[in-house]
């Protein structure tokens, strides 16, 4: 159902394209009537925006994105600005309001934009929800490559280590689920 939607819209996250779909559609088709919110950073068209509309008929879908054109291209609302810019992040947050179902992040790939952006987002994450990073193999471009030292996989690796021992540390994931390109990071309830 989903690739079929993503197809309509000509999303790169369907089958023809990143093949990312799928493995939403095996977390979400059973309770996609039950998100309410979605926020995805990096919207690119649009495409993906008219997309998640589609699959989860009750959210209301948020963007964000750095080229200031994409919200003239949708009806939803796009936010402008940097997702390695704490006010701008911290102004996204208020001006939701809520705790987010799903959060993707398909933005700008560097590594250093997949921790910040996970580290200032994941609290708004609902119990329960989830928080996607795609196109991780972007993780081994030279082009993506840290500034700082910063490691995603390393990072992620780190949560999943933490995840596995979660009786020993304070940690509120539920699970991390890696597959081809994009990992899940689930909130516990």
């Amino acid at each position: 159902m989903l690739d079929e939607i993503a197809l309509k819209y000509k999303t790169d996250k369907g089958s023809q394209g990143h093949g990312h779909t799928k493995y939403y559609e095996q977390i979400f088709l059973a309770r996609r009537e039950q998100v309410k919110t979605v926020l995805e950073i990096g919207v690119y068209r649009g495409a993906s925006l008219r997309m998640w509309a589609d699959y989860f008929p009750n959210a209301e879908i948020f963007g964000i994105d750095c080229n200031p054109k994409v919200a003239a291209r949708t009806k939803h609302k796009v936010f402008i600005g940097d997702q390695e810019d704490l006010i701008f992040l911290q102004k996204v947050i208020k001006e939701i309001n809520r705790p987010i179902d799903l959060i993707i992040d398909d933005g700008g790939h560097t590594q250093d934009q997949h921790i910040f952006t996970f580290e200032i987002l994941w609290p708004c994450v609902a119990a329960g929800g989830y928080y996607a990073i795609e196109d991780l193999q972007t993780c081994w471009s030279p082009r993506h490559r840290s500034t700082k030292g910063l490691d995603s996989m390393k990072y992620l690796h780190n949560l999943a280590e933490k995840v596995a021992i979660r009786y020993l540390t304070k940690i509120d994931i539920e699970t991390i689920k890696f597959a081809n390109k994009i990992v899940f990071v689930e909130k516990g309830k």
